[in-house]
């Protein structure tokens, strides 16, 4: 009878173990017993073959790989981003005998891929040493101090306005990070997102806000319609419904503390520096350059927008809204905003102020 060239089942492999070890039963003796080829029970009992690592040797060793990576980081520095670096760079730099492909898989196996550059503000060695002492000074204070010692939160954003579907359609492709597709698919139209940068006029004339935020809310939510932000707009608001607002909240205060970022056309301006000591406010100064310590930055507008948008999704193609009306749902849209959101990013400056330190004032990731 022909050898049976099918995989050895268990019992198989239980009975020829056994006969083997204990019976003293020769490989090619047990083999007659089940048929087989007499190498398939000699590897199985008596043999320990050393498997071969498919596919080709490595191209590059790990202290290549360790020198290349190490090389790149320097030339990476020295370039300071003023023009790319290139796997074929790197490869003539460290004279490479490899395909740039290898070394771009050599670069995968360390988890470094090519990928865009984030946007920050640039930033001066001063603006780098001013926001170290400030996550030093504020690292260690209680989150609580974030939403009762800072009295108001405020910032000036300036909204566009969509009425339409053909502009609500467009502003919500632009906010679409991505989706699965295929290399292919790339220029389909249900795959391609209209550049932020480039300008487009959705119909009517957008709104400067001024926005306070505090006790858990949105206090303040001013529209500077059809009035361009400076020193004497700023005084004004400062005056006027900044005061009010916290003299509602805090009606046992005389003066009140406001924290606001550095803008010289108006929070700065000597109109409105003015007009801040003369309405009690005081300004708990944060450093330049650094959005990511103002909650309206950082949280405020990018929630709002989401949200109006969010809403914009149930809307009818064929429903047009009027400016006022926008207007309306803006407002209405963040003083809506729940309290559990609006403490929990006030808080969240006390890990800011932590992650400041940590990168002993140089960039830090906003997320929680």
């Amino acid at each position: 009878m022909a050898p049976c060239w099918s995989k050895l089942s268990s019992e198989e492999v239980r009975l020829a173990t056994m006969w083997y070890h204990e019976d003293g039963k020769k490989p090619s003796e047990i083999a007659v017993l089940f048929h087989r080829d007499k190498s398939t029970l000699t590897r199985l009992l008596c043999q320990e073959v050393e498997r071969k690592k498919d596919g080709r040797p490595r191209a590059l060793t790990e202290e290549q790989i360790d020198h290349m990576v190490e090389e790149m980081e320097a030339m990476i520095i020295k370039a300071n981003n003023e023009y790319r670096i290139t796997a074929e760079m790197v490869k003539k730099k460290c004279r490479l005998k490899v395909s740039v492909r290898r070394i771009l898989e050599a670069m995968h196996d360390q988890g470094i891929y090519f990928r865009p550059c984030r946007d920050k503000p640039d930033m001066t060695p001063q603006d780098i040493v001013d926001r170290f002492a400030f996550g030093k000074k504020h690292a260690g204070k209680p989150e609580t101090f974030w939403t009762e010692s800072i009295h108001l939160t405020i910032d000036v954003k300036y909204f566009k306005i969509y009425t339409n579907q053909t502009a609500r359609s467009r502003v919500a492709r632009e906010g679409t990070w991505g989706s699965f597709r295929t290399k292919a698919q790339g220029l389909l139209a249900q795959y391609v997102r209209p550049s932020k940068r480039l300008r487009w006029n959705p119909g009517p004339r957008g709104v400067h806000v001024l926005a306070g935020v505090g006790k858990g809310q949105v206090l303040l939510w001013e529209y500077i319609d059809g009035r361009r932000w400076s020193g004497s707009v700023a005084a004004e608001m400062y005056k006027g419904p900044v005061a009010k607002c916290l003299q509602k909240a805090h009606p046992d205060r005389t003066t009140w503390t406001i924290l606001e970022d550095n803008d010289p056309t108006g929070f700065r301006s000597k109109a409105g520096m003015k007009a801040k000591v003369e309405a009690g406010l005081k300004v708990f100064q944060i450093p330049k350059r650094s959005p990511q310590l103002n909650m309206c930055d950082y949280a405020l507008w990018v929630q709002v927008e989401k949200r109006m948008r969010a809403q914009e999704k149930r809307f009818s193609p064929s429903f047009r809204e009027s400016r006022p009306a926008f207007l309306k749902r803006l407002r209405r849209t963040a003083l809506r905003l729940p309290s559990s959101f609006v403490n929990d990013s006030l808080t969240n400056m006390k890990i800011r102020c932590q992650r400041l330190v940590a990168a002993e004032g140089g960039h830090i990731e906003e997320g929680r």
